[in-house]
């Protein structure tokens, strides 16, 4: 048996906001880890597979392998987990327990663990070209606390199938579209 103590953190989550033109738009939140509104998550959810022993597996391997400085032109491990499912099957609850759990089990290797909460429906600002603009600032915020090496981060981006529709819709049409600007600013970060 092995029994692990931590402390959760009752902070609220940090809200990323922008105001435009006195209007404010919260384009996701940033949430440090353990928290206490993830606790329970991960052992309420039930699944037929052994879905979470293989999320759990798959992320202690590529943690391992980026603490091991593994050549990634030699062994490549992709950091991404892309988990899809109609709405309302817990794919975003699971994403928070998953982060929830990393963040409990691997504290001897990191010293922060943030989790970040992008919804992408809410991406899209009706000032011309803002939204790629707010989109950068999310990530150049993430870009700044992934620099220091003790630090763990999780990201969710909920709802991205909204941009997939949102890209369509924009190459189909001859306008100039922020739209686009958006989805190839983000498929830019994650990448």
């Amino acid at each position: 048996m092995h029994i692990i103590l931590y402390k959760t953190i009752d902070d609220n989550p940090f809200n990323h906001e922008v105001s435009i033109e006195g209007e404010k738009q919260n384009l996701g939140c940033r949430w440090s880890l353990p928290h206490y509104q993830f606790e329970s998550l991960w052992e309420t959810l039930e699944f037929d597979l052994p879905l979470k022993s293989q999320l759990m597996q798959y992320v202690f391997t590529v943690i391992r392998f980026d603490k091991a400085n593994i050549d990634r032109t030699v062994i490549h491990c992709n950091q991404t987990i892309l988990l899809y499912g109609p709405p309302g099957c817990g794919k975003t609850t699971l994403c928070k327990g998953l982060a929830q759990k990393v963040s409990i089990r691997m504290k001897e290797l990191f010293n922060r663990f943030y989790f970040y909460e992008l919804n992408a429906g809410s991406l899209f600002s009706k000032w011309f070209s803002e939204s790629s603009h707010n989109l950068s600032r999310f990530f150049d915020d993430i870009t700044r606390i992934c620099y220091d090496p003790l630090t763990f981060v999780i990201i969710l981006i909920d709802e991205i199938e909204s941009l997939s529709i949102s890209r369509k819709s924009s190459l189909s049409s001859n306008e100039p579209s922020d739209m686009l600007r958006v989805v190839n600013t983000l498929l830019t970060q994650i990448d």
